[in-house]
């Protein structure tokens, strides 16, 4: 239904809410004249200009309301997906950005799988692409965690680029958490990793990742 509406020109939506108006006082003004006939089987109707007139206003500015309020879903929808489409507009622009492809890239090829390692062995830039992949899924987890996007459509488009570079920035984030002693440390990216992990799980089964060399080129 919400798509069928999408489609429609702003004519047709109008002619929709007058024709549902319509129908909406006429199934009024016919049902209380069935309740009429029903309460008092065999009495004679009594008109009366002054209530009639009351009681057709009455169902004309209900009518109304309801034909209106077909209106106001419609912008509401719109104006709701308007709002998610420029969140992932950001998203994406965040996350294809040439320097997170490249760190991620890096991330891949060359982080040492052990931290405590690794982290004594990081020059400046090397450390500057792990904290800028971080951030960047800290932002997006902060997103979904308070649902100002809607977790299944975006998780099903992040979750391969997710979860390919939390299995190589997991040990990282657990190792700092405790060094630090803060559980909390980059707990948005932690919660947009479950949830990527999980819509994984689910949905591609038994995928595996390509781990390609530092010599190859890819796209």
């Amino acid at each position: 239904m919400q798509r069928w509406l999408k489609e429609r020109s702003a004519l047709e939506v109008v002619g929709l809410a007058v024709a549902l108006s319509a129908l909406v006082f006429v199934a009024w003004v016919v049902g209380i004249r069935a309740y009429w006939i029903a309460a008092r089987p065999g009495a004679p109707v009594e008109w009366d200009l002054w209530g009639m007139i009351e009681g057709l206003s009455s169902a004309a500015a209900f009518a109304a309301v309801f034909g209106g309020g077909v209106m106001v879903l419609l912008q509401l929808i719109e104006a709701s997906e308007s709002r998610h489409l420029e969140v992932y507009n950001s998203v994406f622009e965040r996350m294809m950005r040439d320097d997170e492809i490249e760190a991620r890239r890096w991330i891949y090829q060359q982080l040492p799988d052990d931290p405590e390692m690794g982290l004594n062995d990081l020059s400046a830039d090397d450390h500057r692409k792990v904290k800028l992949v971080l951030n960047s899924f800290d932002h997006l987890g902060f997103l979904l965690r308070q649902q100002w996007v809607t977790d299944d459509e975006l998780i099903a488009w992040v979750s391969p680029i997710v979860v390919k570079t939390w299995q190589k920035l997991e040990p990282y984030v657990d190792h700092e958490a405790a060094r630090r002693k803060e559980p909390y440390y980059y707990s948005a990216a932690r919660y947009l990793a479950e949830q990527c992990n999980l819509w994984w799980k689910e949905n591609r089964g038994e995928a595996k990742f390509t781990w390609l060399g530092q010599d190859d080129r890819a796209l």
